[in-house]
């Protein structure tokens, strides 16, 4: 566990402080395995050979750090700012650095091996000989990055702008995958290889076809789960607020389901045409919605949160809010557009407090 000595340090003195702590002290290790350090400022802070595995640094600002040669197994750097840091020769197995900005930071031999960089910009990184094996990089910049002798076996390109990567070669994006449906946009002189397969990462399949929800959804299996996954923002998640805004949210959820069940209902009968909640879809279309919305409700309600969770809670965000979009655009009475903006509202509200949005 962290020296809780020096996360007290880091969180109320800041970086000026711990990195004059670490001059006094020059050959002092810095445990700070496991430490809540989510939305703090360590500019320029010194963290260099420090063991941070499983630490929590989600949306922590990190701009010009050095961390050269630290230990970041399964470290959460969610939305955090790692701009021009130096993480040269860094372990970071397995980390999750979806959203995170990385540009121009320094990853010279850094292990990348299965870390998430989903919706990263690594906009003129240096990732000379850095591992990339199975790492997700899903929608990420790459555009003008130092990928040069950088493996990049099973990564996951699906989506990723690698226009003027520099030292990318057509051996190295051969044991790439992506979806073929969404593929990586790379430099004129490269090709993309055929794909037998779509995109392997997605946790959860399309909803049932009887639009019950739950009913025999197929679920596949990521080829990675997050070794912290499972635990993640752990406090944040059981907070008394947290909790509050997560049952809150799951009753605005419920509600919204039930009154799309009543026009279900209001469909089959002679009358539909002059109920105040008629709406403008095929039946078929509404029971997927409500399917759609009825998985975010077992999501909501499951004692322990799936693999992958700022995945799913970020792509469950993203449908709940298409969804009231596609309301808005279209004459759906004015109860279900309330109730539907009401269960955005909540479960945003819940998302902030774990410090997802």
């Amino acid at each position: 566990m962290a020296d809780e000595k020096l996360v007290k340090v880091l969180r109320e003195d800041g970086a000026e402080a711990f990195n004059a702590w670490r001059k006094d002290n020059p050959g002092a290790s810095v445990d700070l395995v496991v430490a809540e350090l989510p939305k703090i400022d360590l500019r320029n802070v010194n963290l260099a050979r420090a063991n941070l595995m499983d630490a929590n640094l989600v949306s922590a600002m990190l701009a010009h750090a050095n961390l050269e040669g630290a230990n970041l197994t399964g470290a959460i750097f969610h939305a955090a700012d790692l701009r021009s840091a130096n993480l040269t020769g860094a372990n970071l197995t397995g980390a999750n650095l979806m959203g995170t900005i990385l540009e121009t930071t320094f990853l010279t031999g850094a292990d990348l091996t299965d870390t998430v960089l989903e919706g990263a910009d690594l906009t003129g990184a240096i990732l000379h000989e850095a591992d990339l094996s199975g790492a997700n990089l899903k929608d990420a910049k790459l555009m003008t990055a130092d990928l040069a002798s950088a493996p990049l076996k099973g990564a996951n390109l699906t989506g990723a702008d690698l226009r003027r990567a520099k030292g990318l070669t057509q051996e190295q994006i051969d044991k790439v995958r992506f979806d073929p449906g969404n593929p990586p946009a790379l430099p004129m002189e490269l090709k993309l290889p055929e794909q037998e397969n779509a995109d392997e990462e997605a946790d959860v399949a399309a909803a049932p076809s009887d639009g019950e929800p739950g009913d025999g959804a197929a679920v596949r299996r990521a080829p990675y789960v997050h070794p912290r996954d499972r635990i993640i923002l752990s406090n944040e998640l059981n907070t008394p607020t947290s909790r509050a805004r997560r049952a809150h949210s799951e009753e605005e959820l419920i509600a919204l389901n039930a009154l799309l069940e009543d026009c279900v209902s209001e469909k089959s009968t002679a009358s539909n045409q002059t109920n105040m909640l008629t709406i403008p879809m095929a039946p078929e279309d509404l029971a997927q919605l409500r399917a759609v919305i009825g998985a975010m409700i077992e999501i909501q309600r499951a004692p322990n949160y799936p693999p992958r969770i700022i995945d799913v809670l970020t792509a469950l965000g993203d449908t709940l809010r298409a969804i009231k979009e596609a309301v808005d655009w279209t004459p759906f009475p004015p109860a279900i557009s309330r109730r539907v903006a009401a269960a955005v509202e909540a479960y945003d509200a819940f998302l902030n407090e774990i410090g997802i949005l």
